[in-house]
């Protein structure tokens, strides 16, 4: 049965619509009167073009979360034979992207430190009772990654004394058994996403990277890595974003915060917000949160003690050194390569040294760049062929549209970079060999009309 969505309609009895708040290709944002009374937001999202975009398997699990800092759901349904699915949440005052576009009308380059402080610390603490692994589902108590952080998915709410900031919006929430798992949904927010996920892994460390961009945009009105999307991703893997126009003591916390390597960032959200106030790095305790060292990470913890080298008895006299051997002359120059060990080539035993051998480096392989399988996923290096993987995975999370424009600008960033391009050279031939054929179709005409015979 087909459900119609406008104003004054009822698609489930008892739900009446009342404003439609915003819409794009993939959800629609309605404000809804419910049958007692009160107001609520629906999320209508079409599960024929977003369907790879939630997870539908962990709807049951995020009803059940109850937190003061989460604007969690409240309902969900599935409409029109499947083809729709509509979420239940509160309705927010505005989202902090609304706010810092009140700050920016009023001369101002975005919120100011005590404001965005207040709003960066009520968000960390539900996100790290989001991440803490004490959540039951399907038997096993698991942590629950949110994977899509920007400004327009922390919401104010009005409380008692302030304004109560609450994380939203959990179409891309996965619930994990394992610290380190993969994220298989492509690149859903590229502009906040940490560079793990250029990797297809995620870490209980990465919605702190997307806070933390999050939060210096709240402060500047510009991104830590902006140019195009090989310069950020760039910029990402070297460490090197621009925290400019803030104070030293958020550079700090920021910069921990935006750190390539996942577990050298702050052991949870808390931490990182309480370090933007004091900018001390000490990480406070979070058993829950707290990251599993590797071997790498504990060889740089605790380096090796360098044994001291053995004593050498030294000689009561002097010796002679001896004669040092004439060197043989140089071989003849050969166009052939030839090899130390074969016969051609003997060991001099008369000089002790051995002929010149030619040879010649090899030129680099793509494979030579590869990193090994057993390497750990964080420390591999990222290709351009894994960023365009993972922006056709984004393909198939229902992104389309915003994936081929990605991918389009990447394309030609890399020919630019490289200089080549595959495409260029086909389209030619085919410019080239269809010019010619209506060229002498032309001139077979003009030449040599076809003869006119009579009936």
């Amino acid at each position: 049965m087909h459900v119609v969505f406008a104003v004054g309609q009822e698609p489930i009895p008892g739900y009446r619509l009342t404003e439609e708040m915003e819409a794009s290709a993939f959800y629609r944002l309605w404000k809804v009167k419910t049958p007692d009374g009160s107001t609520k937001l629906w999320k209508v999202i079409d599960m024929v073009v977003g369907n790879a975009a939630i997870e539908t398997r962990s709807l049951g699990l995020l009803v059940q979360l109850r937190h003061d800092n989460l604007n969690t759901l409240t309902n969900f349904w599935q409409l029109d034979d499947g083809r729709l699915l509509v979420v239940e949440t509160d309705v927010p005052v505005m989202t902090l992207r609304d706010r810092l576009q009140l700050c920016q009308k009023e001369g101002n380059p975005g919120i100011s430190l005590d404001e965005a402080a207040d709003y960066l610390e009520q968000a960390a603490a539900g996100l790290d009772f989001l991440n803490s692994p004490v959540h039951q589902f399907q038997g096993q108590q698991v942590a629950i990654y949110h994977r899509a952080l920007r400004p327009d998915c922390l919401l104010l709410f009005n409380g008692s004394a302030q304004k109560t900031c609450k994380v939203s919006d959990f179409g891309l929430a996965k619930p994990v058994a394992e610290q380190n798992a993969q994220h298989s949904q492509g690149l859903a927010h590229y502009d906040y996403d940490p560079p793990e996920f250029f990797e297809g892994q995620t870490a209980p460390t990465s919605d702190q990277y997307s806070l933390a961009i999050v939060y210096y945009e709240l402060r500047t009105g510009r991104l830590p890595f902006s140019g195009t999307m090989l310069e950020q991703l760039q910029a990402r893997l070297s460490d090197t974003p621009k925290l400019d126009e803030i104070t030293e003591t958020e550079r700090v916390a920021l910069r921990k915060a935006l750190s390539r390597e996942p577990s050298k960032r702050w052991e949870n959200c808390t931490a990182f917000a309480k370090g933007l106030r004091t900018g001390q790095i000490q990480d406070a305790a979070a058993p829950s949160m707290q990251q599993v060292p590797t071997p790498a990470s504990v060889l740089d913890e605790h380096p090796p003690v360098a044994e001291p080298p053995p004593e050498v008895s030294r000689p009561s006299e002097p010796i002679a050194p001896s004669p040092r051997p004439t060197p043989a002359p140089p071989a003849p120059r050969s166009s052939e390569r030839t090899s130390p060990l074969t016969p051609s080539s003997p060991i001099s035993r008369d000089s002790g040294t051995l002929p010149p051998v030619r040879t010649r480096t090899p030129a680099p392989r793509e494979s030579d760049f590869e990193a090994p399988e057993d390497r750990p996923a964080a420390s591999r290096p990222v290709s351009a062929e894994a960023v365009v993987a993972s922006l056709r995975g984004n393909r198939s999370s229902g992104n389309k549209a915003v994936a081929a424009e990605k991918a389009k600008a990447f394309r030609k960033q890399l020919e630019a970079t490289t200089g080549k391009s595959n495409d260029v050279p086909i389209i030619w031939v085919i410019v080239i060999l269809v010019g010619v054929a209506a060229a002498s179709y032309y001139l077979i005409n003009v030449f040599f009309p076809p003869a006119v015979t009579g009936g």
